[in-house]
């Protein structure tokens, strides 16, 4: 899995791989809603942290949930249409 970034939208989006030839071509599985241009960026995603949630409202609140060492992070809802992530609070130093 991978998150892509525009740099001229200023738009991320995740992307599963299917193949790579290296310094040619990355191809993905799914066509993207993002096009994207020489000089945006891929970036990896290591691991996949997640929370999870019964049929109950859930709030994650604690000084650390997940650290993200270089590159964006990527918060993904998985869940029925009912389902919302009201406020995402990060730090940089």
């Amino acid at each position: 899995m991978v998150v892509l970034f525009s740099s001229v939208t200023g738009t991320g989006i995740r992307g599963v791989v299917t193949s790579v030839q290296a310094g040619v071509s990355i191809t993905l599985t799914a066509n993207l809603g993002l096009a994207l241009a020489p000089g945006d960026k891929v970036h990896l995603m290591a691991a996949a942290a997640q929370i999870p949630v019964g049929a109950a409202t859930k709030e994650a609140n604690a000084p650390t949930v997940f650290v993200v060492h270089e590159g964006p992070a990527l918060i993904e809802l998985d869940g029925t249409s009912a389902c919302r992530i009201n406020l995402v609070v990060g730090e940089y130093s």
